[in-house]
């Protein structure tokens, strides 16, 4: 404003002081005007993001009862949706008052139900449904009489005759007739199952049999959702095996929901399948997460079988994460205890991510402090192993490509080994520190990481404070290594001794070192104990089978002569191919009896010289 003085009397300096006053006044109208304008913009920008600030704050379990006033909160979200606006702001603040208060919500829901439209309609009745109260089944009949969207009727009649038992059945058999949509028909035939009469729950199966076998996808996926709802399945038990192997992803999902809320526990394996495709994943994962203690013993089984695929053990763990049951997290603390490298990683991060950090809690209460900080000094020390392996290696002799890879891999090694410390360091101190400590020392700039180092020098108060510095300071090898020798006893060895050393220490080590150390053995021609070749070529990964036999291949071909026929018939289909190549090169018969997998470990290596030390020739 004294801008706008200074320049009006700048501008007309010989204007008389009513013309210089009138053209102020107009400059401080539009001057007010624009930033009421901006204001008005501001705030309902704030508005906006607020309310996807408060829904995500529930739904990650920040936000609570306590947080609000709910009197208050209640009668502006009934204002919110009241008032026109946008659809995503009106689904945001429904969301929100079900995590706020969702025993509740069919009180202020209920009388909003008609001017809403289908699609918040269909929203309002999946909350109301859950907790149903027979008050307000008026305006929900009145729903069912006026609405022509079938999602929003058959959730408008469950909810009528979940909260009035005595009302007749009969009325809903009209329902039943073919040509009512398969949404309103599969919902008011799996009511009839639960409460109609012999003759009633006859007919309403032969519905959803025509339904469950119809050509068109729509009408099958209905009848399978239907049958998730329904408590008399009996005469379309037949069904689900063909259902499973349907040609549709829809309806194979929706038999996967029919499964865990119908409890048939035949089928609960083949939940445990749907983890491994990844377009039944999600809908198995969601399955079994609701069968809970159910399921708990199968879904640990699977988590720990080493010999499935990574990804769908890490779809298990989460699955026991998302359960979030006593006995889910105790599972998960246990086996934290003994696991390694990529499955502690994941056992860490599902515990971080349960609400409410009830993982953490559990953590704490079965270990304590002093069981969090042991965890953090076995990665300290493995990780001196990996810097004493890095330190050896670094011989100008040891300079082929194959050990060139190994360093590689063994550097790779140690981020694995500082992500897993800072998923530890989550559980004894506040995550916001942590976190902002890990993005300035993984930045790499010299000030950041000063930052990071700074943050972590003031936060951690754990005996090995000072080593664990040490590790995430800008200094070379040989300095972390000289700090890692306070925790543990590090002795320099030849290269050779070293990579023996590393495979005696093959269950700490990820797949792709171990194979790396197999192909540098080779390239340099140095011996490995007999255990250890047994021992890998059992391993569960292909490729470090496959280095094994390359390593074998030069160490010792005689050996590798009787190994061969063992595996001929390999599940890994490289490996398999690379067996019966390598069995023509040997001339070894291919007609050789296959021996089981079992029987390597029977095998005696030690009297071929080549696995001693390298033959003569």
């Amino acid at each position: 404003m004294v801008g706008i003085i200074w320049l009006c009397q700048w501008a007309l300096p010989e204007a008389s002081a009513a013309k210089v006053q009138e053209l102020q006044d107009w400059l401080f109208l539009c001057l007010i005007l624009v930033m009421a304008l901006m204001w008005l913009v501001v705030i309902n920008i704030i508005r906006s993001q607020y309310v996807k600030l408060l829904v995500s704050s529930a739904e990650s379990g920040r936000l609570g009862v306590s947080d609000v006033d709910i009197k208050t909160f209640k009668r502006t979200v009934v204002e919110t949706l009241q008032q026109p606006g946008k659809e995503e702001d009106k689904r945001s603040c429904i969301e929100l008052l079900a995590q706020i208060d969702k025993a509740n919500v069919s009180e202020e829901l209920a009388p909003l139900l008609l001017d809403l439209s289908p699609a918040l309609q269909r929203q309002s009745l999946e909350i109301m449904v859950q907790h149903p109260v027979k008050a307000y089944v008026g305006q929900v009949r009145s729903l069912v009489n006026q609405t022509s969207n079938p999602e929003v009727m058959a959730l408008a009649l469950r909810y009528i005759w979940m909260v009035e038992p005595e009302q007749e059945i009969e009325q809903l058999r009209p329902y039943l007739q073919p040509e009512v949509d398969p949404v309103v028909r599969g919902t008011a035939a799996a009511l009839i199952l639960r409460r109609g009469n012999r003759e009633q729950k006859a007919e309403a199966t032969n519905t959803l049999r025509r339904m469950v076998t119809h050509k068109q996808e729509w009408e099958r996926v209905m009848g399978c959702r239907a049958l998730g709802e329904a408590d008399y399945l009996q005469g379309l038990r037949l069904y689900i095996p063909n259902l499973l192997q349907d040609e549709s992803l829809r309806v194979r999902c929706a038999l996967l929901e029919v499964i865990s809320s119908t409890h048939l526990e035949e089928y609960y394996p083949s939940l445990l399948r749907g983890l491994y495709y990844k377009s039944t994943r999600e809908a198995a994962r969601s399955s079994l997460v609701r069968l809970g203690n159910e399921v708990l013993s199968r879904v640990v089984a699977l988590a720990e079988d080493i010999h499935k695929p990574d990804l769908v053990r890490m779809h298990a763990w989460s699955a026991l994460g998302e359960m979030s049951t006593p006995e889910a997290m105790d599972a998960l603390v246990v086996r934290l205890m003994t696991a390694w490298g990529t499955t502690r990683r994941n056992i860490l991060r599902v515990l971080l991510k349960i609400p409410q950090e009830a993982g953490i809690e559990r953590v704490l209460d079965v270990l304590g402090r002093s069981g969090v900080e042991v965890l953090i000094e076995q990665e300290l020390m493995f990780m001196g192993q990996v810097y004493a392996a890095l330190v050896d290696l670094s011989d100008p002799q040891v300079s082929f490509p194959e050990a060139n890879m190994l360093r590689s891999a063994l550097q790779d090694l140690l981020l694995d080994g500082t992500d897993r410390l800072f998923l530890l360091m989550k559980f004894l101190y506040p995550i916001e520190r942590i976190q902002a400590a890990t993005f300035n020392l993984q930045s790499g700039q010299r000030t950041n990481m000063a930052r990071g180092l700074e943050i972590l020098d003031n936060t951690l108060d754990i005996s090995s404070k000072r080593v664990l510095l040490a590790v995430l300071d800008r200094q070379s090898d040989e300095e972390k290594l000289q700090s890692l020798s306070e925790i543990c006893h590090i002795e320099p060895m030849t290269p050779q001794r070293r990579l023996r050393h590393l495979l005696e220490l093959r269950h700490f080590l990820s797949d792709w070192p171990l194979a790396c150390c197999f192909h540098a053995c080779r390239s340099a021609r140095w011996s490995l104990t007999a255990d250890q070749i047994l021992a890998c070529l059992r391993h569960p990964k292909g490729f470090v089978r496959e280095a094994v036999l390359a390593y074998l291949k030069v160490a010792s071909p005689r050996a590798l002569a009787e190994l061969l026929p063992m595996m001929k018939n390999d599940p890994t289909r490289l490996v398999a191919a690379q067996v019966r190549q390598m069995m023509q090169q040997l001339g070894v018969s291919d007609s050789a009896p296959a021996r089981s997998a079992t029987a390597i470990r029977d095998s005696s290596l030690s009297n071929y010289p080549g696995i001693a030390g390298f033959e003569a020739n």
